[in-house]
């Protein structure tokens, strides 16, 4: 892949776009994602604690706000190495590489659907169980099934931006190529994808995927496509931030304790810096903030020294691995061990937050059933013939709203984009008032 061909500012729908002093094309990405619904909608949206009462935990939109923070270091830190090395394209600042990384963080989880990772398996869950029931019978061929039974947060942002959101089905929110390309995580469809979770890009946008990485030159490796280069360091920035935030979360909620955190700490902060630290007077959530400064910055030194270890590899789209698996400081990689156990045995665990996913299961059956089952009767027996709770389901999708002429495929993926746009109070309320709660 050639720096020149993957930086090039040019937009996904060509547009007039006047140039503006201090304000680059990447520049207007980050902002237009920033005045998004979508991106306002985080707020409201689980990170890892759904529906928690402690106002100093992360939702979707702290999280996301933070990794663009640490994508933008992240991106400033390696375009000042290419720009060392002299291979950036003569109109390409350093600086430009932290925006584009940093637009590209900022969206990384837009398309997630309400109660975090537990919503993409509720809606997965779903699909599943109904693979041979009626309303699955409609469904044209193996690919469109695996897109719904392999539903993912990844593709549904992917179709946000270029679909659905500000120009609806032409060109999305129109943000550059370069942003689109950084922020495909797994440039591929369900169909070549390893396990759920795990593909950037449903059947329905295979054009426009097919379309982006020809103008980036991703090269096709088999059914897959290369990464975009800085889409390993979205990958890296969002890494660094739920594996230390979410230990502070655990702090706050009385999950993890100020001594055992404190501990983890040891093994990557300068003990001039622990001692300082420790015997301060400031709060513990301020004490906590200063190790999580020392550590980042530590962290994000050995992310890049990776990518730039690594550098032929990932140019060639050879590099299969996560940055975090190639990281050699001991030290560093003891601490990322460490705070990712932490999280697997103790915060996943934790009793509270796995009630409340109980709860979230229940809400989402609820919606995929009413929403789908009136997608389904709207497939084989047109608005007319609907019955009047149907037609009501329908035009509750608001902007989302099918109509008969699409396909059941089509038809099925407006139904999760109405409800994986919905924040977990608006789901949760909803699914009550479908059941008769009120």
């Amino acid at each position: 892949m050639e720096w020149d061909q993957l930086l090039a500012p040019r937009r996904f729908v060509v547009q007039k776009s006047s140039a503006e002093e201090g304000r680059s094309q990447f520049h207007k990405d980050y902002d237009r994602l920033v005045f998004s619904q979508p991106l306002r909608r985080l707020a409201r949206k689980t990170q890892v604690h759904p529906l928690s009462l402690n106002d100093n935990v992360h939702t979707r939109l702290t999280h996301s706000l933070e990794v663009a923070s640490v994508g933008r270091s992240l991106g400033q830190r390696l375009g000042q190495y290419l720009q060392g090395r002299g291979v950036l394209p003569a109109r390409v600042e350093a600086e430009d590489l932290g925006v584009i990384v940093q637009a590209a963080c900022l969206a990384h989880d837009i398309g997630n659907p309400p109660f975090g990772h537990t919503g993409e398996d509720c809606i997965r869950d779903w699909f599943a169980q109904h693979q041979d029931h009626r309303v699955m019978s409609l469904i044209g061929n193996d690919d469109e099934m695996q897109d719904l039974l392999w539903f993912d947060g990844n593709a549904q942002g992917f179709r946000i931006v270029t679909q659905l959101e500000k120009h609806w089905f032409t060109g999305g929110l129109r943000l550059t190529m370069p942003t689109l390309g950084t922020l495909l995580k797994y440039p591929w469809f369900s169909s070549h994808a390893i396990k759920p979770g795990k593909f950037s890009c449903f059947r329905a946008e295979a054009h426009l995927l097919q379309q982006l990485t020809s103008q980036l030159g991703m090269p096709k490796q088999g059914e897959r496509w290369a990464r975009h280069p800085l889409a390993h360091l979205v990958e890296a920035a969002d890494d660094i931030c739920y594996l230390i935030l979410d230990l502070e979360d655990a702090v706050d909620l009385g999950i993890m304790h100020w001594a055992d955190f404190l501990e983890l700490f040891k093994s990557i902060v300068e003990p001039s810096e622990l001692k300082n630290i420790t015997q301060s007077i400031q709060p513990m959530r301020t004490r906590m903030a200063l190790l999580r400064g020392f550590a980042m910055d530590r962290i994000m030194a050995e992310f890049i020294q990776a990518f730039i270890q690594h550098y032929d590899e990932i140019l060639t789209g050879e590099l299969h691995s996560p940055l975090i698996s190639l990281i050699e400081d001991p030290s560093v990689l003891f601490f990322l061990k460490a705070a990712r156990a932490f999280a697997q045995d103790i915060v996943f665990r934790n009793r509270d937050k796995t009630g409340v996913e109980i709860g979230a299961y229940a809400a989402l059956e609820t919606l995929m059933t009413a929403f789908i089952g009136a997608g389904h009767a709207l497939c084989e027996l047109g608005f007319n013939g609907l019955s009047r709770r149907d037609k009501t389901l329908i035009e509750m999708m608001g902007s989302c709203q099918p109509h008969e002429q699409l396909s059941a495929y089509m038809v099925y993926l407006r139904v999760l984009d109405f409800i994986s746009g919905m924040t977990d109070q608006y789901a949760a309320r909803l699914a009550n008032q479908i059941r008769g709660i009120f």
